[in-house]
Formats: C-alpha cells, structure tokens, sequence
C-alpha cells in the first residue's frame, strides 16, 4: 500500500512554499514601500530646508536694500547727488584741458567687481568721466573694469601721492600699457592721484597729449600745466569725497 504520509508531506511542503512566496513578496513590498516613504520624507526634509534658506537669503536682500535706499526719496536724492558730482567733475575737466590745449583728460575709478574661488577681492579700474577736445577719439568707452595689475609699476608713484609724466615712446616697465596707448595715438600722459579724506587711493587722473597735439614739455608752460593739473585733481578729490 502506498504510504499515506507521502501527499501529506507534498501538501505541508507545498503551503510552506506558498508562504515563504507569499512572505518574500511581502517583504519586498515593504521594502518599496518604506524606500517611497523615505524619498518622500528626504524631499519634503529638503524642500524645507531649501525654502528656509530662501527666505534668509530674500531677509537679507531686504536688509541690503534698506541699508542702501529706504525710500525712493533717498534713490532719487543719491542719483541727483551722482548727476551733480559728474557735472562739477567734468567742469574742472573741460577748464583744464582748454586752458592748456591737452587733447583729452580722464578720471579713473578703482573697484572691485568680483571675488575669485577664495573669496579674495580682484581690483579693477574704469573710466567714469571724459572731456575730449574736437576731433579726438573717445578713449572711456575701451577703459572698462580693466585688471589694475595691468597697470604695474604705472601707478606706484600714485600711491605714494605723487604725479607722474609718461612719455609712451620712453616706457620700458609695462609693455601692455604702451602697446595700448600707441595704438591710441597717445604721446603723453600726465597722471595725479584721486584720494579720500584718510589718505586712500580711489583712483587717478589722466591728462593725455596725442602725436598730433604733442605736450609742450619743454616749455615753461608745461610746468604750470602741471602745477594747474595737480591742484584740478585736487578739487577732483575733495567732489568725489562729498
């Protein structure tokens, strides 16, 4: 006679196999199912987080900006005081270059338009403001955030609050400089420092002479351009120092 145990334990192993199946399946489940959890819970977590930093940086901004201009009276008054200061700079500008036949003078700001990867500060200069005389090229527009170490040993003497006459066919310490102001048609260049009240260096003027209107260098009347030019950046500094 055929065991009767047999089908029994076929049975028993078939159920134990269904449950292990069924057990596995559930087990899978639930591990998907707390993955979908936790994505949802990680996402929520950084969407947060993401909002919090948002809004700390937009509390910011706002403490920025109410440092900066309160008030649109406050803009309008700043932007009346800029148009005002260019205009009284741009006349001691037009009197000089006139009165003692320069082809053109500059006034250079310095600043800082960014910070590279270490969060150090890379200076620049600009031209804010220019008086040229009738049929001289505009030179502001092609001195835009320029390096300042392109400059080099140019301005050495202005920060020791010194002028300097540069005669472009004579330079030896900055090739950069003389290729650009020979290409300019410049000859000549007479700078001054522009400083603050506590003695910094905020920028410089240029008075340039052209190969076709040549300083009178060898004149008597070149030193009293000088003089005159020292003493316009000196009234230069003290407007830009209001």
């Amino acid at each position: 006679m055929p065991d009767k145990k047999v089908p029994v334990l076929v049975k028993a192993f078939e159920e134990f196999a269904l449950f292990c199946k069924d057990r596995w399946r559930a087990a899978l489940l639930a591990v998907v199912f707390i993955a979908l959890l936790g994505s949802i819970l990680l996402s929520l977590f950084y969407g947060y987080r993401s909002i919090e930093l948002l809004g700390t940086e937009l509390d910011r901004g706002l403490v920025i900006l109410e440092d900066s201009h309160v008030t649109a009276d406050q803009l309008q008054s700043d932007f009346q005081s800029s148009v005002e200061e260019n205009r009284l700079v741009d006349d001691q500008m037009t009197k000089c270059v006139f009165k003692y036949n320069a082809s053109a003078m500059l006034v250079f700001k310095f600043h800082n338009s960014r910070t590279d990867l270490q969060g150090k500060h890379d200076f620049f200069y600009s031209a804010t403001n220019e008086i040229s005389s009738n049929g001289i090229t505009n030179y502001l527009p092609d001195a835009q955030t320029v390096p300042i170490v392109r400059l080099g040993k140019y301005i050495t003497p202005m920060i020791e609050g010194k002028c300097r006459v540069v005669h472009v066919n004579v330079m030896k310490d900055n090739d950069w400089l003389k290729r650009k102001l020979t290409l300019s048609g410049i000859e000549t260049v007479v700078s001054c420092p522009i400083h603050d009240k506590g003695g910094n260096l905020l920028g410089f003027t240029e008075l340039i002479y052209t190969t076709q209107n040549p300083a009178p260098v060898d004149t008597e009347q070149f030193v009293k351009t000088l003089e005159s030019f020292r003493r316009t950046t000196d009234n230069i500094s003290l407007i830009v120092q209001k």
